[in-house]
């Protein structure tokens, strides 16, 4: 009986977890995406360009660091896409064809394919991890500001997001982008919500 009680109560446990793991998503995904077009807008550059794939990091190079930076961070990224690809082709653990074009074994090919994942991991983070620093310092802040964006980026973007470049102001962005942000930014939530309805919810439709 107690056993029951107790399955039962892990159960909603788990349950609110689910919940509280759903919302956090799409809190995170507004809150992280109306930051973001802030320091875009900051910069002279559009909001929209983050939607774009590449294009919006190739943007963050360019205003941060510099944009000869990204084809480093795009070929760091490809060679981990590609070695995971390599590594999953050598797990099957059969003679295949791409390891005869290789003239690899497939042993050889896992732990090159390891290797590779594990340089391209450290270069794809050494990449984001300078563009981090170069961004807060930018802003005026230091490493440890870096740090923050890593393991806390939702909070830390926010903050350079309304945080102008000469003191604590809101930026006043141009009113149709201003428009498109916050629309797009209400549509992530309202898209979080009828998917937090359809999954947990269905009664209620």
């Amino acid at each position: 009986m107690f056993s029951n009680y107790s399955q039962l109560g892990l159960a909603n446990n788990d349950l609110l977890l689910q919940k509280v793991y759903i919302i956090a998503i799409f809190l995170n995904a507004a809150i992280t995406f109306w930051s973001v077009c802030m320091i875009y807008e900051k910069n002279g550059a559009k909001c929209w360009h983050q939607l774009i794939p590449f294009y919006g990091e190739y943007v963050l190079f360019k205003i941060f660091w510099k944009g000869k930076y990204f084809i480093a961070y795009l070929v760091s990224l490809v060679l981990f896409i590609v070695s995971c690809l390599l590594l999953y082709i050598s797990s099957l653990n059969m003679d295949l064809y791409i390891s005869e074009i290789l003239s690899y074994k497939t042993e050889t090919l896992f732990f090159v394919s390891i290797l590779l994942i594990l340089i391209s991991f450290v270069s794809l983070f050494s990449i984001n991890l300078l563009l981090s620093y170069n961004m807060c310092k930018s802003y005026g802040y230091d490493g440890l500001f870096t740090l923050g964006m890593k393991f806390l980026p939702v909070i830390f973007f926010f903050i350079l997001g309304i945080k102008s470049l000469k003191g604590w102001t809101f930026y006043k962005m141009p009113i149709g982008r201003k428009l498109f942000t916050v629309l797009t930014t209400i549509l992530l939530l309202v898209i979080g919500a009828v998917y937090y309805i359809l999954l947990f919810e269905p009664d209620l439709i």
